[in-house]
């Protein structure tokens, strides 16, 4: 038991809100997830990626979401804000319904604000109350632990007939990459760019590892570069 004044996390969700979530989802037509660590911190990373597949939704994170599905999935569009890639900014500002789940919305990521998802409905799902339409106003406020969110929102949702805009984000994840096809092998004349040379490294790694990287490029890089396996932060 805890008990802090001012510390009162929800433990249940409030359905009647998810409902509402629900039906702005079914009516969209370019909807996007953006995940950041709170999905991380619940340990919803398996039914996020299942609420993914279900209903075909692109996911951007931010970075302190970044694994919150594997970095490998065609849904994946990579990071959003000043250190993120094309296919994700241009996704955030072209979607129709935005819904995202454990982010602050910090300047990061946001820019600025009335530029930011300006023409989409934004649903805001965090378990601290304070976050919530602090710094972007959203339409559908939903506090709640991610994971239980997660669950009802695949519940009441339901697969999505999106293949456009589908098609669409992955031609900006493809003809805009982050890192450059051209990866670095030994014995290569050619030499690796830091990019390559994080991927590479990422490609060695384990599931469950935890990877510290410095502040600075080493950070934006590693945002970028790294791919998540299973487990990994």
């Amino acid at each position: 038991e805890v008990s802090i004044r001012g510390y009162k996390p929800n433990d249940s969700v409030h359905v009647g809100q998810i409902k509402k979530a629900c039906t702005l989802l079914k009516r969209a037509k370019k909807p996007l997830f953006l995940l950041g660590g709170g999905v991380n911190i619940a340990g919803a990373n398996e039914v996020m990626l299942k609420l993914a597949e279900y209903t075909q939704i692109p996911v951007i994170t931010t970075i302190m979401g970044k694994g919150s599905i594997p970095t490998t999935h065609d849904l994946y569009l990579g990071n959003i804000g000043i250190h993120g890639s094309y296919a994700a900014n241009h996704a955030v500002s072209e979607c129709d319904l935005l819904i995202s789940i454990g982010t602050r919305f910090n300047d990061r990521i946001t820019g600025k604000i009335s530029e930011f998802a300006k023409d989409a409905k934004i649903v805001h799902i965090d378990i601290d109350s304070a976050s919530i339409s602090k710094n972007i106003v959203v339409d559908i406020p939903i506090v709640a632990d991610a994971k239980l969110a997660i669950e009802k929102l695949i519940e009441y949702g339901a697969p999505l007939k999106i293949e456009k805009w589908v098609e669409q984000t992955l031609e900006w994840k493809e003809k805009y990459p982050v890192v450059l096809p051209k990866h670095y092998e030994a014995g290569d004349d050619e030499p690796a760019n830091v990019y390559a040379a994080i991927k590479e490294i990422s490609r060695r790694g384990e599931e469950d590892q935890i990877t510290v990287v410095g502040n600075g490029s080493a950070c934006v890089v590693g945002g970028h570069a790294y791919e998540m396996k299973k487990g990994q932060r």
